[in-house]
Formats: structure tokens, sequence, C-alpha cells
């Protein structure tokens, strides 16, 4: 939390009923400025939450561009710089995406 609050201008956080909401809500209290909580009352599964956060980016923001994350994204520092400066040089408005490559930790094996 604390790497992406230091490098973007608003946070939307999707609890696809998961059984922590509470200790989730508290947890992002320090960051409540800049951070929107919202909850599903059933697991929409992983798409399902990611729509529901473009749903309020869409509505409730004025931003040019969103990053989403999953619950075990890792970030680390300068990953953003990296890809805002790629987003930059595409002069015409249309929808892309950029990614970083990634590396699946769990078995040490990098895509």
């Amino acid at each position: 939390m604390e790497n992406l609050y230091h490098n973007v201008h608003r946070i939307i956080i999707v609890d696809n009923a998961s059984n922590n909401f509470k200790t989730l809500s508290d947890s992002i209290s320090p960051y409540s400025n800049k951070v929107t909580l919202l909850r599903n009352e059933t697991n929409l599964g992983m798409s399902g939450g990611l729509n529901c956060g473009i749903r309020e980016f869409l509505q409730n923001t004025s931003a040019e561009w969103a990053l989403l994350l999953d619950q075990d994204t890792i970030i680390s520092d300068g990953d953003f710089k990296k890809m805002y400066e790629e987003l930059k040089k595409i002069n015409e408005k249309h929808y892309y995406m950029v990614g970083l490559n990634y590396w699946r930790l769990r078995f040490s094996k990098k895509y």
C-alpha cells in the first residue's frame, strides 16, 4: 500500500466478499484521503472484482489511465515510473495496455 500510495492519485480497492473486511478497512484508514474501498456482497471472481473497480474509476475519476492489480501483485520501486514512461510514448487517444514482465515467486519462474 505504501508504494502505491506515494505513486498514484487515487486507489480503489474492491473487497470481493472476503471475511476480513473490517481488518482491511482498518488497515487502509491512514490512507483514506486517497483510497476508496468497495465491498461486494458476493464473490464475483477476479474479473467481476476488477470490473467493479473499473466502473468506480470511470464514474468517479477524471484520470486518464488506471492500473489494475490483484491481491497478490507486488509492485517494486520504479515499476510505476517505467510503466508511465511507456504510456507517455503513446500519443494517440486509444485504449492501450502497458505491463511488466513478472515472476511467479512460488515457482521462481519468469513470464
